[in-house]
């Protein structure tokens, strides 16, 4: 059994690195409440929230990152960005401004 579900795990990473999804309209403040660091695993993440709209290896802390965007508070565009440990479990959850959206000018 643990043979499976490192497989399909392998399987749903090498589908989801370096891929982008599109926005989960889904996705709100409630949805990632929801979520439990230490308990979910990115196979339970990735079938309540689907793709994530990027991925990011953070070398220093050897942690994986999925980010999802969303409207937070149902208006402001935002990114939630969720860290992973080496075994695919949630660790912690960040939520950020969409650059996508952010105005560029300089002062």
């Amino acid at each position: 059994m643990k043979r499976l579900q490192f497989i399909a795990m392998l399987a749903l990473l090498a589908g989801c690195a370096g891929l982008s999804g599109p926005p989960n309209p889904d996705a709100t403040d409630a949805t990632f409440a929801a979520l439990r660091p230490g308990v979910d695993t990115q196979a339970s993440i990735a079938q309540k929230l689907g793709r994530p709209y990027d991925t990011t290896y953070l070398s220093l802390r050897d942690m994986n990152v999925w980010s999802y965007k969303y409207r937070q508070a149902g208006i402001w565009h935002s990114l939630m960005h969720l860290h992973f440990d080496r075994q695919g479990v949630l660790r912690e959850l960040m939520s950020g401004p969409d650059p996508d959206y952010e105005d560029r000018r300089s002062f």
